[in-house]
């Protein structure tokens, strides 16, 4: 082994000391020099976890643009006569990661001011924007229950979760959850126990809109964790229309959620904005955003095949690291949940032009940027037309 090599081999034990005992692909290059300094089974195929999220970076920045925002549309569907709508409000949902309860109460602050009371049809909500798979492919059967693995769909609601607050107040045990609707129940099993600190658990059972929260906390003391939700759609037009009922708006029918594109006139009565492109990937990449990097990767698949899903996100990702010299690489979602995933760090540098083409500082968090980083590979933690 040359000097060299015994080098770089040594910086890899020392800041990574665990690589023989990991399954892991490493590679750090100097950025001034163009030096090698880690190179540890570069070239080896493996799982990426979230570092896939560096890909779903630099395609979001290439194919939309860091300005990008995306908009939720309202159109008031029918005639308004004596301030009743005689038709629909239609929701057109494009994939906005950052879709608010304040949103909701902007756009009803606009259905009330156009002088309708009442709306005689439906909240109807058109999801076309994206196919009707809603988790991933490769995510497995539990990823589902939790937040981090929440569904993907055209409109979404607070990243399609809803925060449950736990809290010991006047004697008792009380759980809330906000946003709520009428498809969200709790299932509470939470003791009081003065002897230790807060031990819960909030998870969404399996195919049910039961929500489950068990566990302890400690008297006197508010904890906050949160759950998807089983229908996100059916929740966010549900939750519009209580929104709508507090500004003086009526619905006397139902929220409907239809998967191909809903026929509208005209232009929109209210449109809202997310924010732009470069705040959402900050976002993704210092939380590690699974929900935002699935939203952004199938609509860069939507904007540049012209079709939501995670397979031209997979065609799209795949040309696109090939073509600068990746081999053997499959990316099956956008945020690296997938256990489908492959890539190896040496490929992995081939998504780092994209990215750092892009960079930008953080000031809040002490200028961290957007660079080449050393790629590696851990184990990741442990459909419809519907109305009611």
């Amino acid at each position: 082994m040359t000097t060299e090599e015994t080098l770089r081999g040594d910086l890899a034990q020392r800041t990574l000391p665990n690589l023989d005992c990991t399954s892991a692909s490493a590679f750090a290059r100097d950025l001034r020099t163009g030096e090698v300094l880690v190179a540890y089974e570069s070239d080896v195929p493996k799982l990426p976890a979230s570092n896939a999220k560096l890909v779903t970076a630099a395609r979001s920045f290439a194919e939309l643009g860091p300005e990008y925002r995306f908009e939720t549309d309202l159109y008031v569907d029918g005639s308004v006569e004596e301030n009743h709508l005689h038709g629909d409000l239609v929701l057109i949902g494009s994939g906005a990661p950052d879709f608010s309860r304040a949103d909701l109460i902007a756009l009803a602050e606009e259905v009330a001011a156009a002088g309708i009371e009442t709306v005689v049809g439906s909240i109807v909500i058109d999801a076309s924007a994206f196919d009707e798979q809603s988790l991933g492919p490769g995510w497995t059967w539990d990823d589902g229950q939790f937040d981090y693995g929440a569904k993907s769909t055209p409109l979404s609601l607070n990243r399609n979760t809803v925060d449950v607050t736990i809290a010991h107040r006047n004697g008792s045990v009380q759980v809330n959850a906000s946003p709520t609707s009428s498809i969200v129940r709790l299932d509470v099993s939470v003791d009081v126990d003065p002897e230790s600190e807060a031990s819960l658990s909030v998870y969404k059972r399996r195919a049910s809109e039961v929500i489950r929260v068990e566990g302890q906390v400690p008297p006197d003391e508010s904890v906050e964790m949160s759950s998807p939700v089983d229908d996100p759609m059916l929740h966010a037009g549900r939750v519009f229309a209580k929104t709508l009922e507090a500004h003086g708006v009526s619905i006397d029918g139902w929220t409907q959620v239809e998967d191909d594109p809903v026929p509208v006139d005209g232009v929109p009565a209210a449109t809202v904005e997310s924010a732009p492109v470069a705040d959402l990937v900050e976002e993704m990449l210092c939380r590690s955003d699974n929900f935002v990097a699935e939203q952004l990767a199938r609509t860069v698949a939507l904007e540049r095949e012209g079709e939501g899903t995670w397979d031209e996100w997979e065609a799209h990702a795949t040309t696109f690291l090939e073509a600068r010299g990746a081999e053997a690489v499959r990316f099956r979602d956008g945020s690296g949940l997938s256990r489908y995933n492959q890539l190896s760090a040496s490929s992995g540098r081939s998504s780092s032009p994209g990215v750092t083409g892009s960079t930008r500082r953080f000031p809040s968090r002490e200028s961290k940027e957007l660079s080449r980083p050393v790629s590696m590979t851990f184990p990741p933690p442990f459909g419809r037309r519907r109305g009611r």
